[in-house]
């Protein structure tokens, strides 16, 4: 179960690496936050779940993910802010030794209007893990795994 653990991470640094290699290639509105994004997670889970997500971009400085990995019970929500330029963001989530066929509802909310869903099942050992990624062209990626 690592190993899902590791993908997600992965998949999650990439989409994370490349965002902010784009805000940083660009000079426009260098040092400004306009873009407010809001995770959220829901659902019927009952045992905390492992929640990674993009950061406020200026509160990136050097990559450790204690800074933006949380481990909480749901309902929860963050918000966070970007600098104008930043190319996308990403949530997921992961579970061991939750109860099978429980659900998790994830939704990335830009500028208070959601952009970007996706509900997932805990299979029958009682694993999750799912990563909902948005980018800023309107587009969004979801892996479950």
């Amino acid at each position: 179960m690592k190993s899902h653990y590791l993908k997600l991470s992965v998949l999650f640094f990439c989409v994370l690496f490349f965002s902010f290699l784009w805000t940083s290639c660009s000079k426009d509105g260098e040092g400004s936050l306009n873009t407010k994004i809001t995770y959220e997670i829901t659902g019927n889970i009952t045992v905390p779940v492992e929640i990674q997500y993009t950061p406020t971009t200026l509160d990136y400085t050097t990559p450790n993910e204690e800074e933006y990995q949380e481990t909480a019970t749901l309902p929860w929500k963050k918000e966070v802010e970007l600098l104008p330029n930043v190319g996308g963001v990403g949530c997921s989530v992961s579970v061991d030794n939750a109860v099978p066929n429980q659900t998790v509802t994830l939704k990335i909310f830009r500028e208070g209007k959601e952009v970007a869903t996706t509900t997932d099942v805990v299979d029958a050992d009682g694993y999750l893990s799912c990563l909902l990624n948005y980018y800023m062209d309107g587009k969004m990626q979801v892996v479950h795994d």
